[in-house]
C-alpha cells in the first residue's frame, strides 16, 4: 500500500495494529507540531519487523526510550539526536542510519547490522551488541563504556579519534589489523580477545 510522503505517528500505530508492516520513505510527524512526547510515551511501543527503509524519524527519535523495533528495517533512516535509552533493536538492519549523537544507553542491539552506519559520538554505554555487524561503520568518539561487545568484528572499521571501551566486555571480539592507538580500553574484560596483531588477549 502506498501512503503519503508524511505520516502522523497513531496513524502510523494504527497501520502497524491492522497488520501493515512496510512504511519505507515516510516522514513520521507528531498530530501536533508543537508538541513534545514525554520522555517515555513510547516506552513499550510495537514497531518491531517494521519497514521504515529511508524514512525519516527525527521528528520523534529523541522519545523512543523503550521502543521495540526488533528486526525492523532501519537502512539510511535518520536516527540523529536520537533516544533509543533501552530500545530492543535486536536484529533490526541499521545499515548506513545515521546515528550521530544518538544515545543507545542499555539498548539490546544483539545481532544487528550497523554496517557503513554513521556513529559518530554514539553513545552505546551498557548496550548489548554482541554479534553485531560493524562493517564499514565510522565510529567517531564513540563510547562503548561497559558494553557487550562479545564476537564483534572490528576488522573492517576504522577507530577515528578516541574510541572509548571501558569496562566492556571484549569476548572473542575480533581487532585484527585494526589500529587501536586511539582506543581506551580502562577495566575492559578481555577473554580470547584477539589483537591487531593477531595474539590472544585474556584478563588476568
Amino acid at each position: 500500500m502506498k501512503y503519503p510522503k508524511q505520516m502522523i505517528f497513531d496513524d502510523l500505530l494504527q497501520l502497524y495494529a491492522a497488520g501493515e508492516r512496510k512504511f519505507s520513505g515516510i516522514t513520521l510527524v507528531l498530530d501536533n507540531p508543537f508538541r513534545e512526547l514525554d520522555e517515555w510515551e513510547l516506552q513499550g511501543v510495537n514497531l518491531s519487523g517494521a519497514i521504515l527503509k529511508g524514512a525519516d524519524l527525527h521528528i520523534v527519535a529523541r522519545w523512543m526510550h523503550g521502543i521495540n523495533l526488533s528486526g525492523a528495517d532501519l537502512r539510511n533512516v535518520d536516527l540523529n539526536y536520537s533516544h533509543l535509552i533501552e530500545a530492543d533493536l535486536s536484529g533490526a538492519n541499521l545499515n548506513k542510519a545515521c546515528l550521530w549523537r544518538a544515545s543507545l544507553d542499555r539498548a539490546n542491539l544483539a545481532g544487528a547490522n550497523l554496517s557503513g552506519a554513521d556513529l559518530q559520538e554514539t553513545n552505546f554505554h551498557r548496550a548489548n551488541l554482541s554479534g553485531v555487524n560493524l562493517s564499514k561503520a565510522e565510529p567517531i568518539d564513540t563510547s562503548f563504556t561497559g558494553a557487550n561487545l562479545t564476537d564483534v568484528d572490528f576488522r573492517n572499521v576504522k577507530l577515528r579519534e578516541k574510541t572509548y571501551f571501558g569496562g566492556a566486555n571484549l569476548t572473542r571480539t575480533n581487532f585484527f589489523g585494526v589500529n587501536l592507538d586511539n582506543a581506551v580500553f580502562r577495566n575492559a574484560y578481555f577473554c580470547e580477545t584477539i589483537m591487531p596483531d593477531g595474539s590472544i588477549r585474556n584478563s588476568s
